[in-house]
């Protein structure tokens, strides 16, 4: 079933409205470096928040599904951030079977992306309409959700609307999780999804806006107290990444050819910026990431 909908006045407004707020997000100076450690700390919530939708949409059940989120937001999505070009069937069967040679001749999601690939339809619509092809192709897959938003945020990157990675529309979806599992109930008694693509616009508008928000606290703290992150700075929080991990001086001198007095001051500058937490004392400090940071 190839969906239908109807381009009434309020999509033609969600898409002007959407225009003009991607513009103005994009529009926010930040240095460049300062942009790339938000992004860096978004990530790991971006992560976590895209494994949640499955499980929280299903009802509240833990959901045991095998599906690397982190891989595919580093090699197949970031890397195409704000590239316009066509999503393929291969990107989208890589992300509903991984490591598998299925293909989607034939499926409702095939027909999708063709029309798609056809249409000048706002790429919002076109991610919506994903979306829910993805949801009807893999009925069954307790990752379903997860699966399709991850397609969805694919056609969203190659567009620029996913903000280089700074935008979590997952987090708007769980949010609206009553009207959400309302609109994809209906879904199957028609093949009009103008509702659904309403609602879907509403929730990358409101994602939008926060995103808008996020950056602009951020612009506020910077001019406030600009300490801005260099190169090697970002490097060493990255080595952090992972939840919880605690790093000596040693230790982090083992990733960098530098000196144990070079590594120090970075240390000590991260530190007194709150980018990094010292626990113990003398030769046994070591140092952890600041959560709230």
């Amino acid at each position: 079933m190839l969906y239908s909908f109807s381009k009434n006045e309020e999509i033609i407004r969600l898409s002007i409205e959407l225009d003009s707020l991607r513009m103005e997000v994009c529009s926010i100076p930040l240095p460049h470096l300062l942009l790339r450690s938000i992004l860096l700390k978004r990530r790991e919530t971006m992560t976590q928040t895209i494994k949640q939708l499955s499980d929280t949409i299903s009802s509240g059940r833990v959901q045991a599904h095998q599906l690397d989120v982190a891989f595919f937001l580093e090699e197949q999505l970031y890397n195409w951030s704000g590239f316009n070009r066509n999503i393929t069937a291969a990107d989208i069967s890589e992300i509903i079977y991984p490591g598998q040679s299925t293909t989607l001749s034939g499926t409702t999601l095939e027909k999708t992306l063709t029309y798609i690939q056809m249409s000048q339809d706002h790429p919002v619509i076109q991610s919506a309409l994903l979306y829910i092809s993805v949801l009807s192709l893999i009925p069954e897959d307790p990752a379903r959700h997860t699966r399709a938003s991850l397609v969805a945020r694919f056609r969203l990157a190659t567009s620029g609307f996913d903000i280089q990675g700074l935008d979590l529309f997952e987090e708007q979806l769980i949010i609206a999780k009553s009207d959400y599992d309302h609109l994809l109930t209906l879904l199957p008694q028609s093949d009009n999804a103008t509702q659904w693509i309403i609602f879907f616009m509403g929730i990358i508008k409101k994602s939008l806006q926060n995103t808008y928000e996020l950056l602009q606290t951020q612009k506020r703290i910077f001019s406030a107290n600009p300490f801005l992150l260099t190169p090697r700075q970002v490097k060493i929080l990255s080595l952090f990444d992972e939840q919880n991990l605690q790093l000596s001086n040693r230790e982090i001198r083992e990733y960098f050819d530098l000196s144990p007095i070079t590594i120090a001051r970075e240390l000590r500058a991260l530190t007194q910026h709150e980018y990094l937490i010292p626990i113990g004392k003398g030769r046994s400090i070591r140092y952890a990431k600041n959560s709230l940071k």
